[in-house]
């Protein structure tokens, strides 16, 4: 087995043994963690089958294997990007609705407050 081989199979076992340990710890939520799981099982993928780092550098026209891994990280960044972007626009969302929720509820607090007096 050549380094390249090796360095994928390490990083696998590495990224695939982070992830359970920060879902076991409780903190990381199972339901966010399928991003994750996606890259473990692409390292998984190249581990087990070796070739499709070749056959990948075949497909994007690279010699080198260590660019092609590069790349689908970066890309696998931005995808995560994306989703965090996602999330928070629907957190900010609900904050926006809680805020007015306490807002109708303190009126209706100082309501029964002014109707006492």
């Amino acid at each position: 087995m050549t380094t390249n081989y090796i360095f994928i199979q390490a990083i696998s076992i590495v990224t695939f043994m982070y992830i359970i340990r920060l879902i076991y710890a409780h903190k990381l939520r199972i339901g966010n963690s399928w991003l994750l799981f996606l890259l473990g099982m692409g390292f998984l993928v190249l581990t087990i089958f070796p070739k499709t780092i070749n056959i990948l550098c075949y497909m994007t026209g690279s010699t080198s294997w260590l660019s092609n891994i590069l790349f689908f990280l970066i890309m696998f960044l931005f995808i995560i990007i994306t989703h965090c972007t996602i999330m928070i626009k629907g957190l900010i969302c609900r904050v926006k609705e809680l805020g007015q929720q306490l807002a109708i509820l303190n009126s209706e607090i100082d309501e029964k407050n002014s109707i006492k007096f």
